[in-house]
């Protein structure tokens, strides 16, 4: 591990209570199996009839000598008084006899001689188990489960096995997690699968205790879905095995890459140093590190500032050289460029190690590098006064000795391109507001637009107090050219969701930016701002004199805009809302004149229906007669499927009467749900007749293949 990197932290503790109480379940559960399996192997009828034929009577075995067990064991038919024994004492609650004399002292020393039976052995090992169990014991369980992989598996039912090594792992995960690298190979042979609930902790002891063979094997049947976490340990054990990148990056790419919203990482060894710099896995840090170096990775800006943060806790006290010695132990994942270098100044400025920063400079003075005119201002605008008066006078002699930079940062070759939207993006992610704000009054000061990615991180972390129009208003040639982030944000104060509603303040504000957009064009927005504000004052039910603004822009804007196009974007939202009530509304005041609704607004009406009780012709037919295209295949054929799924009869018998009439062919799925009625043994006998005949009628003469196949299967 390098100097620069603080001591591992350990992993989350895992939660023993909770394993504690699985493993008391399991114990009781395991016992019951055990004493099942036993009633079936040697029934209380014949057990008592054996004792009864023995002159002798049932020894004791743990209270006789040594000696006198081992004669009394060495007849076969005497073994069963082994774990006839063990199970009366585990019974009894006298587990440690069960260990301590007659597996410790007389099994273990007999065992020697190969003399017991294969059943015995099997049985009695089941006993020791349980009682290992009962006393927390777990190098004893791993041994009597290890004992009992070597004996023919059918001689121990599977509910046994399978309940033997839960009990055992979580046993082993709670004290000692280092037995369970002995207990992973043991499932195969035992023919049992690793339990889901805790295949997680498993994977992970094997993980923290260095198996990492046995955990890349176990891993490779786990049931899932894994934790991120055990994905990434998965990807960390391959590189500690020797695997290639190429093995690693395929199996991240195949198994963990788009599968979790916080693996974005297009390369493995850049999600593994995120991830392990977001858990605190300092020594995870430092092979991802050295792997990086070894593979010539190039840092990019957004996984540098995590690596960053993480060595540069705002509230710990570090070594003021440790960013100089990371990017000397690792030149080829940091070079020594002004980027990377400026990159550090600003970074360890805005976490508050100003000492830090004046080494870095000091680093780059001897290496003749230039640091960016903004990284000075970071470190002079986040200093307390001493350092703040110290950097300024640095900066002053550095830019007369032409050691400043200044950053052209819409240039896509200069170090200092998206310099200060890189570091807002990130410092967005912390929701670090006082440096948001710091680093919107630098794009600000620079004329700077902030890009689509800028502006969705700055949406996102907006405090309650701060208004999208207050943040226009403060900053309005940076958000100024981000047409899809800030229509989306326009979206989210709006609550376009189902079941959303928006204040009048919240309308207003967002129709304040939606005017600077039509009639000033001082910020830009995406067209479908034009629906969002429609659905949302037809949904809270503003007034007319509102609806009737956005419209008109909306036709005056661009030549050739329709109206319908608008309603058919408010169809869309109302359907993905499922908000049937604002649909309503909408076709009710649908003006004259405008097209009837096409196929794909048609799919949005029905797909926003209530509920499958309400009658879908009923609430068609209560919608405006000259919105709807009635002689629309697509209209009439899913208006008969929904009113026969429901069994709306009167329904049904209309829509195929609509159909015949106008001589339209429905479609396949429509003849479908005909033929699912027709099977129906529940449906009513004159319902079907009717079906029936409208369905010889309206399917006639159909060239279609699939009605054809459907007609002649019923047929």
């Amino acid at each position: 591990m390098q100097p620069f990197l603080r001591a591992t932290t350990p992993l989350r503790a895992l939660a023993r209570g909770r394993l504690a109480m699985h493993a008391m379940a399991d114990g009781l559960q395991l016992q019951r199996a055990m004493a099942a399996h036993m009633q079936q192997v040697f029934p209380d009828g014949l057990a008592r009839a054996l004792d009864q034929s023995d002159r002798h009577g049932t020894p004791t075995l743990h209270g006789e000598s040594f000696e006198k067990a081992k004669t009394i064991l060495k007849n076969p038919k005497n073994q069963r008084f082994l774990w006839q024994e063990a199970a009366r004492l585990n019974a009894s609650g006298q587990p440690n006899v069960v260990l301590d004399v007659l597996y410790a002292k007389i099994f273990a020393a007999q065992q020697r001689q190969p003399s017991y039976l294969p059943r015995t052995t099997s049985l009695f090992l089941q006993q020791v188990l349980l009682a290992a169990l009962a006393t927390s014991n777990a190098t004893t369980a791993v041994d009597a489960l290890v004992q009992l992989a070597a004996v023919d598996a059918d001689l121990v039912p599977h509910n046994v096995r399978t309940l033997s090594v839960d009990a055992v792992l979580r046993l082993a995960l709670e004290s000692a997690p280092h037995l369970v690298a002995d207990i992973a190979p043991l499932l195969a042979p035992l023919h049992v699968a690793l339990d889901a609930a805790i295949a997680p902790a498993v994977l992970r002891a094997l993980f923290e205790t260095g198996a990492y063979e046995t955990l890349l094997a176990l891993a490779a049947s786990a049931p899932g879905p894994l934790p991120l976490t055990t994905h990434a340990n998965v990807l960390v054990a391959m590189f500690r095995a020797g695997h290639t990148i190429d093995h690693v990056q395929s199996r991240y790419v195949d198994v963990v890459l788009g599968a979790y919203a916080d693996a974005s990482q297009t390369n493995v060894l850049g999600f593994l140093l995120v991830h392990a710099c977001t858990h605190e896995q300092f020594n995870v840090v430092a092979d991802v590190l050295t792997w990086m170096e070894t593979h010539a990775y190039l840092l990019p800006v957004d996984e540098t500032l995590v690596l960053y943060h993480t060595l540069l806790p705002s509230s710990t006290t570090v070594s003021e050289h440790c960013l100089v010695e990371l990017l000397e132990a690792y030149p080829a994942v940091l070079p020594a460029t002004t980027r990377t270098l400026s990159l550090a100044v600003s970074a360890s400025s805005f976490f508050q190690h100003p000492s830090v920063a004046t080494r870095v400079l000091d680093y780059a003075q001897a290496k003749s590098i230039s640091i960016l005119d903004v990284a000075y201002g970071h470190a002079g605008a986040t200093a307390g006064l001493l350092h703040r008066h110290r950097f300024k006078a640095r900066y002053k002699d550095d830019f007369l000795d032409g050691k400043v930079a200044t950053a052209r940062q819409t240039d896509v070759h200069d170090a200092g391109y998206h310099f200060t939207g890189a570091l807002l993006q990130f410092m967005c992610a912390q929701n670090a507001h006082d440096a948001i704000e710091l680093l919107l009054k630098e794009l600000q000061y620079y004329q700077l637009e902030a890009t689509e990615d800028d502006m969705d991180s700055v949406l996102r972390s907006l405090p309650p107090h701060r208004s999208l129009y207050s943040l226009y208003e403060a900053y309005p040639r940076v958000v100024k050219n981000a047409p899809l982030a800030l229509t989306r944000g326009v979206a989210d104060l709006l609550r376009i969701r189902p079941r959303g509603s928006a204040t009048a303040a919240e309308m207003d504000q967002a129709m304040q930016l939606w005017r600077c957009y039509v009639w000033t064009e001082a910020v830009k927005l995406d067209d479908s701002v034009f629906g969002l504000l429609t659905y949302a004052a037809l949904r809270d039910q503003r007034s007319v004199s509102m609806l009737t603004e956005i419209a008109t822009q909306y036709t005056q804007q661009e030549a050739g805009r329709h109206l319908a196009t608008l309603h058919s974007a408010v169809l869309q939202l109302c359907a993905s809302c499922n908000d049937a009530s604002t649909m309503a509304t909408l076709l009710r005041q649908r003006p004259a004149g405008l097209p009837p609704l096409n196929d794909v607004d048609i799919d949005h009406v029905l797909d926003a229906m209530p509920s499958t009780e309400v009658s879908v012709l009923g609430y068609l037919q209560s919608l405006p007669n000259d919105a709807l295209p009635w002689t629309s295949p697509r209209l009439l054929s899913r208006a008969l499927v929904a009113a026969l799924s429901a069994r709306h009869a009167t329904d049904a018998i209309e829509v195929l009467g609509r159909a015949i009439d106008s001589g339209v062919e429905l479609s396949a799925d429509a003849c479908r749900a005909c033929v699912l009625v027709l099977q129906d043994d529940a449906v009513d006998a004159s319902f079907k007749v009717d079906v029936q005949l409208s369905m010889e009628t309206l399917w006639a003469t159909t060239t279609d293949a699939s009605i054809r196949a459907l007609l002649d299967r019923y047929a």
